[in-house]
């Protein structure tokens, strides 16, 4: 009869096989012819046995087939049995990191994914045995997942170990590893200057100090919320022009942040106070381009000879304005400036004058003035002397 049961088992680089025994009502079964073929075409006989297992030893790698064939004491042969197949493999596979935590991270709760490669078996038919150095006590038993999700880890350094293994048994010699630190206390920041509450005028420096446990990476300075400065190394500082705010209240803040992604802040509440600008244009009377000695953006009224701009005194910038008084005439110079504002607003005014020659009946202002109203009506505001 036709030998059935055939089955093949790989060791290393040995093919054994194994069927049961053919029966011969006649002269009984003498031997079994063994063949073997690369493609399960081309069969060529390999051996002969008398008994019901054969050893196809030293193959290089490759996948083989086998069948056998029984013959009889008169020499009469058996049809062939059906076929199988084995796969010698001796190459183990190569396994990789897909995705891991950095070298430091907050998140204790980490997720790593893994893959490999083989000279025989396919990615997907890989198994994969796991070890978290630090947390596992062994290896885990080999899987199909390639992803393993870890419950919270305390604070400490980790190793992550994985193998993979193919179809013919063999395991990566060389686990794939990635190291890593988690880290989830946060840093320490506190700012030194300015104060709560502190009222600041001009060029500020904001100072802090900062540390961490493990690795502090630096040190934002924020000014009503927005990142204005970043100092990545001790003494962290951040000068602070105050000049371009508002004169208003605003918060400082003073985030540090560490290599693990923690942070922390400590935020202050200050006001700005800086001199106002200036919205008299040309007020030093330094620009006079038509010559015509009423400064530019000055208009004049009742003027007479030798009235106007004039270098012979001065307090900011080269000139003043001349007026030579005159008993019946009221001589000025004006401007007019665009002021709005709210109920409450300062507006803050300042002037200097000289008087020379003047009598007690004379009256010399530095300044009058007047607030024509979005209504329509004019209010005196005051004067300077």
């Amino acid at each position: 009869s036709i030998p059935a049961g055939l089955s093949a088992s790989v060791s290393a680089t040995q093919v054994d096989l194994s069927w049961s025994a053919s029966n011969d009502d006649t002269s009984g079964v003498s031997t079994y012819t063994v063949e073997r073929s690369p493609n399960d075409t081309d069969f060529t006989p390999i051996g002969t046995t008398s008994l019901t297992s054969f050893s196809d030893s030293a193959l290089a790698e490759g996948k083989y087939y086998y069948r056998v064939k029984a013959k009889d004491k008169a020499s009469n042969e058996s049809s062939y049995s059906a076929t199988a197949s084995a796969t010698v493999d001796i190459n183990p596979p190569e396994t990789s990191i897909s995705s891991a935590p950095p070298a430091l991270s907050n998140n204790d709760s980490p997720s790593i994914t893994y893959t490999g490669t083989d000279n025989t078996t396919s990615t997907p038919n890989l198994l994969y045995a796991t070890f978290l150095d630090g947390f596992d006590a062994g290896y885990s038993a080999f899987g199909s997942s390639t992803t393993i999700n870890y419950p919270v880890l305390t604070d400490g350094t980790y190793t992550f170990n994985v193998k993979a293994k193919d179809e013919a048994g063999n395991e990566d010699l060389s686990p794939a590893q990635a190291a890593f630190q988690i880290d989830t206390v946060l840093p320490s920041v506190a700012i030194d200057n300015p104060v709560e509450g502190q009222v600041l005028e001009g060029t500020t420096t904001i100072r802090a100090t900062a540390s961490d446990d493990v690795q502090l990476d630096n040190v934002e300075f924020l000014i009503d919320g927005a990142v204005a400065s970043t100092d990545v190394s001790a003494p962290y500082e951040y000068i602070w022009d105050t000049i371009a705010a508002t004169n208003a209240a605003h918060t400082i803040e003073a985030r540090a942040n560490d290599t693990a992604g923690n942070n922390e802040s400590q935020l202050i509440n200050v006001s700005i106070l800086n001199d106002p600008a200036n919205l008299i244009i040309n007020p030093s009377f330094e620009m006079d381009e038509d010559s015509n000695i009423i400064p530019d953006n000055w208009q004049g009224r009742n003027l007479a000879a030798g009235d106007g701009r004039n270098a012979d005194f001065s307090k900011a910038g080269s000139y003043s304005l001349k007026i030579t008084g005159e008993s019946s005439t009221a001589k000025e110079f004006q401007q007019r400036i665009n002021v709005s504002g709210n109920a409450g607003d300062i507006l803050s005014l300042s002037g200097w004058n000289k008087n020379e020659g003047a009598t007690s009946a004379g009256l010399c202002n530095v300044a009058l003035f007047y607030f024509n109203n979005a209504d329509g009506t004019r209010t005196y505001a005051g004067y300077l002397f």
